[in-house]
């Protein structure tokens, strides 16, 4: 039978350095993929329950039209 043998893993030949959070190079400049503001355009779902409970409860007045 014939032995296996095992290859060597070489180790990558560069090193990354690590930089301190404080560096001017680890500013991040990257863009924003969540804005930052908490506006939204329709009332959430939790919202629109609390106003039907307010309205079966009687506790919200209806809007003047």
């Amino acid at each position: 039978m014939k032995k296996t043998t095992r290859k060597k893993i070489i180790p990558p030949r560069r090193k990354i350095k690590r930089l301190p959070p404080t560096a001017p190079a680890a500013r991040d400049e990257g863009p924003r993929l969540l804005p930052l503001d908490e506006t939204t355009k329709e009332p959430s779902r939790l919202e629109h329950y609390l106003d039907l409970a307010d309205a079966a409860l009687g506790l919200k007045k209806k809007p003047v039209q």
